[in-house]
């Protein structure tokens, strides 16, 4: 797989694969996800109805009848887990600040 991918893969933190009847599906897909499973990405199928997607990954179905509906899914589920990013990083930063309270408190008390 070509570096550029490997990189943008690594900066994310989702791999967002669209699998449809008419779309041409390579290889390469296959590297994407296989890569990203790796590297502990979460990884998103979009996918028409009828296709059958591993039950190990998320897969939301391609409303054809309601593309909106699709778009406001997907979006969904991009904030909740930007959401949830953000709601880890800040528990690690007060765990983090926490111990850096108790070292404080504990030079101090010397």
């Amino acid at each position: 797989m070509p570096a550029h991918l490997q990189s943008q893969i690594n900066s994310s933190n989702y791999v967002i694969s669209i699998i449809t009847h008419n779309g041409k599906h390579g290889k390469w897909v296959d590297k994407e996800i296989a890569f990203g499973s790796q590297k502990n990405k979460q990884i998103l199928f979009l996918a028409d109805a009828d296709i059958t997607i591993n039950q190990r990954y998320q897969v939301i179905r391609i409303d054809r009848s309601d593309p909106f509906k699709t778009l406001v899914s997907v979006s969904e589920k991009i904030q909740r887990a930007i959401s949830d990013k953000a709601a880890e990083n800040l528990i690690e930063g007060l765990a983090i600040g926490a111990i850096i309270l108790l070292i404080l408190s504990s030079i101090k008390d010397k």
